[in-house]
């Protein structure tokens, strides 16, 4: 690891007490706002790890973490941070046993945290619907990014890949998910997979929607579809090696989420604090309204 980058690490957060100060600010911009009755003024417990907030108008106990990704966590704010700050760094990426020596946790912290991270990376508030003009299609992962096993089996993942331009036919948006098996047949998408991705991808206002049924045999219309998936065919080798497909989706979105920001311009590390503080919820995209063109 970069001493450089360890040490603006350090200098930004040099305890913990400039951690809870940090993720303070980020939960509650304006200063503290009770979860029960939206009072403003509490009083701050601090005898425990993590300070308490106890509204003065409802007397209602809240602490920073509460309904977070880190709510009753034992590992300390500052490794989470630390975590977090690896992450969004897209040029070299973190893995569950690189993360376990770095912090000095066990695999099985590692491995959790980095799963939680991830969650909040596939959230719905990380990841809006695909808006302006969207292009689709399906394609294959196969050798190199599965397990030896599913490789061996010869088996290949179906994912389908997304980008949103805006006005002036820039992109500014990319989308990456896992597709169902039953939606496609002799390696084409079936219209009820294009259905099914337009539902939970694309933006029902969007101004138009192509998908194709398959990438394999596209034109250069195509192109940047293609593209991303192969940089996240040579972002998973070069950070991972092998992974089984029920946590793939979860890679997906840690690539969606370092691709997007830098398309738009965000800083990562300030959004997956921002993320982090949001209140947890289980990873799943909900039908939206679509107009049957976006699934023609």
């Amino acid at each position: 690891m970069n001493h450089l980058f360890a040490d603006s690490f350090d200098a930004r957060f040099d305890s913990e007490a400039a951690c809870i100060e940090w993720l303070f600010q980020i939960r509650w911009p304006n200063g503290f706002e009770c979860p029960s009755c939206a009072h403003s003024h509490a009083t701050v417990i601090s005898t425990r790890r993590l300070p308490l907030y106890e509204c003065r108008r409802c007397l209602r106990q809240t602490s920073l973490t509460a309904g977070t990704i880190l709510e009753k966590s034992r590992t300390p704010l500052r490794k989470w941070l630390y975590a977090m700050w690896l992450m969004s760094q897209p040029e070299q990426g973190i893995n569950a046993v690189r993360l376990q020596s770095l912090l000095s946790v066990t695999y099985k912290t590692a491995f959790y945290m980095l799963r939680k991270l991830r969650l909040a990376m596939g959230s719905l508030e990380a990841q809006p619907a695909l808006s302006g003009s969207v292009q689709a299609g399906l394609d294959y992962l196969g050798r190199g990014i599965l397990s030896v096993q599913e490789a061996a089996e010869g088996r290949k993942t179906p994912i389908m890949t997304a980008v949103a331009m805006d006005t002036t036919g820039c992109l500014n948006q990319v989308a990456l998910a896992v597709v169902p098996p039953a939606f496609v047949r002799d390696r084409c998408l079936l219209p009820v997979g294009k259905i099914h991705f337009a539902e939970r991808y694309i933006d029902p206002n969007a101004t138009s929607a192509v998908i194709a049924d398959s990438l394999l045999r596209t034109n250069r219309q195509f192109v940047n579809l293609r593209i991303y998936g192969h940089s996240f065919r040579d972002w998973m080798l070069q950070t991972f090696h092998g992974l089984g497909g029920g946590y793939l989706q979860t890679y997906l979105d840690e690539f969606v989420f370092q691709v997007n920001a830098s398309l738009q311009g965000v800083p990562p590390f300030e959004k997956l604090s921002y993320l982090s503080m949001r209140p947890a919820h289980p990873y799943v995209r909900s039908p939206r309204s679509v107009r049957p063109s976006l699934a023609a």
